[in-house]
């Protein structure tokens, strides 16, 4: 069974689901920290900005290390050794370079749209939609999320 992070607006006592992401995503993984269990919670701006600022931080790291590595096969075909020995260990590295970046790609992914759901919250506070309360300046995320409205929120 396959457990998923769920993103939400909130419209006065409506929760009009926005997005879900499979525990294999990217998405997941930088929310499985910060959502309930079967239960939903407001995020506001700066909570999402915080969770886009780890992802930043992760696709950084990984392009810190892709480019180490192309630095060693730069150095590796420097060295003095055969042709066939520099080509395996040059390959033997760039083997790993199309899963980096998709894995970039993915953490870049879930990142902007993050971003897209802080721009929600601040259109929000700026809306002609005149909202009856301030819970409507929030998205709300939890993972496995179902039951009526008084189960879930918490």
């Amino acid at each position: 069974m396959s457990s998923y992070v769920s993103f939400f607006v909130r419209v006065n006592d409506t929760f009009a689901p926005i997005g879900s992401w499979s525990r294999n995503s990217e998405m997941y993984q930088a929310m499985q920290d910060w959502c309930p269990y079967e239960k939903i919670r407001a995020f506001s701006f700066n909570d999402l900005m915080n969770v886009v600022k780890e992802l930043e931080d992760k696709a950084n790291r990984m392009k810190k290390a892709r480019e180490a590595d192309e630095k060693r096969c730069q150095m590796i075909m420097q060295a003095n050794n055969s042709v066939e020995e520099k080509m395996e260990a040059v390959n033997e590295i760039e083997s790993n370079y199309e899963e980096m970046d998709s894995f970039i790609e993915e953490v870049q992914f879930a990142a902007d749209t993050l971003r897209v759901f802080c721009n929600m919250i601040d259109d929000f506070k700026f809306a002609e939609i005149k909202f009856t309360n301030d819970y409507n300046h929030y998205i709300y995320a939890g993972i496995e999320v179902c039951g009526t409205l008084e189960e879930v929120v918490e």
